[in-house]
């Protein structure tokens, strides 16, 4: 069965919203709610709803799918709307925008103004179009300095790094690299990667099984940065909600949107990326690679 016109809008921002709410455990989304108005029931396309010491607090959302910008009548009956239930909180969200005297009655009554839209295909056309930085992080070379008791040289080889401090260290790498936990600087070069988990003392093991201390242990790793250019519109089923009362954009990237694109199209250069504060929205790409304990080049006595 076909939706009916404007319910695929409404469940773009029921998505949009679902993904805002801070504590999902307090604040509810729902698409479609009905409530009991003064002079009935009212049809809510959105509604988000919340109870905290007693009080509940209501957010009705109204979403119109016109082909032109929402007049001052569109307004003027979600306003009656927001009367009717005793709403806290009117948000209107439209994906062709607000007439002027929409916006100045808007902000005169407190209700925020939003625009929405989510690409849909390589050459979806949308008001809102964000220019986006792609920064693809890869790591290589690495090097692990470790200083200990000299009476330990002969005893301790790459798996030395193995275990540290009861930390399986391979796997606590892979968990900080997917997680962008590094703290890498865009600037590439030697950087070193540090672990806050891993504090003094130290503790491993030799090859037979002894344990003993590391009074130094510093892993580095050469960062490669290549950046590339894109937008939103550019990237399949983006979701963009332009708060246009406050000034402020929210994006929701689709991953596999990231998977699909042709990197080779869009790669430039730092020189060629002349004001980066141009760019919004930044992404950082971390693409998964083989990584064995025999990937660390072990140094002693740094």
């Amino acid at each position: 069965m076909k939706d009916k016109p404007g319910i695929k809008f409404e469940r773009l921002a029921e998505s949009i919203f679902k993904k805002l709410v801070r504590n999902p455990n307090f604040e509810k989304v729902q698409h479609n709610v009905m409530l009991e108005g003064i002079d009935g029931k009212r049809q809510i396309d959105v509604l988000v709803s919340s109870s905290s010491f007693g009080f509940n607090y209501i957010t009705v959302i109204e979403c119109k799918d016109y082909k032109r910008r929402v007049s001052i009548s569109d307004f003027d009956g979600f306003h009656s709307k927001l009367q009717d239930v005793k709403a806290n909180k009117g948000v209107f969200i439209s994906r062709k925008g607000f007439s002027t005297k929409v916006i100045s009655k808007a902000k005169r009554l407190g209700i925020t103004l939003c625009i929405a839209d989510q690409t849909e295909s390589d050459d979806w056309e949308s008001i809102i179009d964000l220019p986006i930085l792609l920064e693809e992080i890869i790591l290589t070379d690495f090097d692990v300095n470790i200083r200990h008791s000299p009476i330990y040289n002969e005893r301790i080889d790459s798996s030395v790094i193995s275990e540290i401090n009861g930390f399986d260290f391979l796997k606590l790498f892979k968990s900080k690299w997917g997680k962008d936990e590094f703290n890498l600087s865009s600037k590439g070069g030697i950087q070193e990667i540090s672990f806050d988990e891993i504090s003094h003392p130290i503790m491993t093991k030799t090859k037979d099984g002894e344990k003993f201390e590391l009074f130094k242990f510093q892993v580095l790793a050469k960062v490669i940065v290549k950046n590339y250019r894109t937008s939103t519109s550019k990237l399949k089923n983006t979701q963009i909600l332009d708060n246009i009362t406050e000034g402020k954009k929210s994006v929701f990237i689709d991953v596999n949107s990231l998977k699909e694109l042709d990197y080779n199209l869009f790669q430039v250069s730092k020189k060629d990326i002349s004001n980066q504060t141009e760019f919004p929205c930044r992404v950082r790409i971390f693409p998964k690679f083989d990584l064995e304990i025999s990937s660390f080049k072990i140094n002693q006595n740094n």
